[in-house]
């Protein structure tokens, strides 16, 4: 009997009792066709009778991945039709590592579905590392239809600190694309300043793309210091990509001091691939030291990376780069 065939007794066997089609699977030991079968017939199952789908999950004999998939296909449709009851299964496992698996599985169960249920019931265990990196995917996939509503879902339910001011960097970085005013405005609610300073950046940078006069007055307007110096310096970016002999120009006209030396290492790092003796010979031009000698270091690296055997003979010369550094790119 040809596989196709036997798939679709299988299949017809199943809907009328999952459990024997199976069991019969199992004793039969093809495993190519019981895993080709398997999610049909037990997420049917699971449709109907959950709980003694579940059972069978549990104690099926597959590999550790398909024994995990097993119960991953009962549990996605067991919460979507009674997540409480769901829940409850998951809470009563005594084995910490199944019921951990067991409760990512439940949170993934609503990752594309409804991320914003799914983020909800995350947060209660959000001090499982596991779960965090759940929650910002979730989170992610949210902010893609409503960032406003995303962003404010963070700002109510993670905790202040890190993970929370780098997740609404990216939002609203991205959100600046569609709306970078409505973005800009909820710079000011990322707590951690070296987040907030590398979110104007970002911001900064999304609005140069399509309005690049209107993103530098904008960064020009604004009033905290620093992060006017990290706005600068995106646009600086995003004006090397578009025309760097104007941006050059540009920057000429900068006074000494944080912004330029911000703009001028965003520059220098953005052209480097296409000149890289313009951008060593800007780079130079950096007033703060230990700036001067990072954005150094990434124009040499990027020199090497084009072509080792026509600048590892400057770079070796050059008595602008450290002996440590020189050994680190030339000999390591």
């Amino acid at each position: 009997m040809g596989k196709r065939a036997l798939g679709e007794i299988l299949e017809n066997w199943g809907k009328k009792n999952p459990e024997e089609a199976l069991r019969w699977l199992d004793e039969r030991g093809d495993k190519g066709l019981r895993n080709r079968m398997m999610d049909g017939l037990l997420g049917g199952w699971a449709d109907e009778e959950p709980e003694q789908a579940m059972a069978y999950a549990m104690e099926f004999s597959g590999d550790a991945g398909s024994s995990h998939n097993a119960v991953e296909t009962v549990l996605h449709r067991w919460a979507n039709k009674d997540f409480e009851a769901a829940r409850a299964w998951v809470e009563e496992i005594e084995d910490p590592v199944k019921k951990e698996d067991a409760l990512i599985d439940l949170i993934r169960s609503f990752s594309w579905r409804d991320p914003q249920k799914g983020a909800d019931l995350a947060v209660e265990f959000k001090d499982n590392p596991r779960v965090l990196r759940e929650i910002e995917n979730m989170a992610w996939r949210m902010a893609r239809t409503d960032p406003q509503g995303s962003v404010d879902w963070a700002l109510e339910h993670l905790p202040e600190g890190n993970q929370r001011s780098q997740f609404i960097r990216r939002v609203v970085g991205e959100w600046a694309d569609d709306d970078p005013e409505k973005a800009a405005s909820y710079l000011g609610r990322i707590s951690d300043e070296r987040q907030r300073g590398s979110a104007y950046g970002a911001v900064a940078s999304r609005m140069a793309t399509s309005d690049l006069d209107g993103a530098i007055e904008w960064a020009n307007g604004l009033e905290d210091g620093s992060m006017k110096d990290k706005a600068l310096a995106g646009v600086a970016g995003q004006y090397a990509e578009q025309n760097p002999l104007k941006a050059s120009e540009w920057l000429q006209t900068f006074e000494e001091g944080n912004a330029r030396d911000l703009s001028v290492f965003a520059f220098a790092n953005r052209i480097a691939a296409k000149d890289p003796q313009g951008a060593w010979d800007w780079a130079v031009t950096i007033a703060d030291p230990n700036r001067r000698n990072r954005a150094l270091e990434e124009v040499a690296e990027t020199m090497l990376d084009l072509n080792r055997a026509e600048h590892e003979a400057f770079i070796r010369e050059s008595d602008l780069i450290s002996a440590e550094t020189k050994w680190q790119l030339l000999d390591q």
